[in-house]
Formats: C-alpha cells, structure tokens, sequence
C-alpha cells in the first residue's frame, strides 16, 4: 500500500513538471506530491522560467494553481508591475510584463460577489540591450477566504 501512494505521488510531480510548473521544496510531499494540507495553507507555484537575451526578446507563458491549491491569494506582489493579485514576476525592469486572469470561481455572500483567480497567461518583452531571466510563481491557497477579491464591477 505504501509503495502505491509513494508511486502516485512520483507521478502527480511528474505530471505537474511535464505541465511546466515545479512546486517548491518547502510545499512538496515526501516522494515529491503536492499535499492537501490544512484549510489556509499557501503554496508558491512557478509556471514559468526562461532566460533571455536583447532587444525585443519575448514570449508567451500560462499556468494554474493545482487541483489541491486552486486559488491564488488575494495578495499584491508588486508596485511596479500591474498583475492580478497572487502573481510574482521576477525579472530586469527592462522586461515589460501582460499578466490576466483566465479563469476563476464565483460566489455570491449576502448582497456581496467575490471572485477567485485560478490561472493567468500572458506575455513578457525585454525593452533593455542586456540578458536576463524571466520567472513567473503563483501563491496559490486552498481556503476560498484568502482568494476572494470583492467584485468592483458588480
């Protein structure tokens, strides 16, 4: 029985490598799964990571939380940079950054609508000469109450 679990985990993070994401050490599993954890735990996800080099070098990047961390936190990583909330962007400020939502869960509390985020794509451009490496996390939550952003629009 232990080998069977000790398995499906080796192939839940090969299933999340090969989809292009790597979770942390610090929120991988023993046997390198993703783990259920608490209501409230928080997990970094990194979707993306490409180096780059010159004018105009560019590309084009989407991910999502997993299934056992499906939200992104209702948490702002940058001044610099317009992303939704839950997205850190690492790279040279000569790297233009297009970062949106596609997809998300909705849910009415009271006269209220709140929306979670649960995956992004877009786009980066390096307007500098210089060399440099692009990496996009996800702070991903699986308690709906750290993910929920009041609706602006509603």
């Amino acid at each position: 029985m232990f080998a069977l679990k000790r398995l499906a985990a080796a192939g839940a993070a090969a299933g999340l490598l090969l989809a292009g994401a790597a979770v942390s050490p610090a929120t991988a599993a023993p046997g390198g799964g993703v783990r259920a954890g608490q209501p409230g735990e928080v997990i970094r996800v990194q979707i993306y990571e490409r180096g780059y080099n010159g004018l105009w070098a560019s590309d084009r990047f989407s991910g999502s939380c997993p299934s056992t961390h499906p939200y992104l936190v209702d948490k702002r990583f940058s001044n610099d940079r317009i992303l939704p909330r839950g997205v850190i962007v690492t790279t040279e400020a000569s790297v233009a950054t297009l970062v949106v939502a596609t997809s998300s869960e909705t849910r009415i509390e009271g006269k209220k609508e709140f929306i979670a985020v649960k995956s992004v794509e877009g786009s980066w451009t390096n307007w500098g000469l210089g060399s440099g490496t692009v990496n996009i996390t996800l702070e991903c939550t699986n308690d709906w109450k750290q993910a929920r952003l009041e609706n602006q629009y509603g």
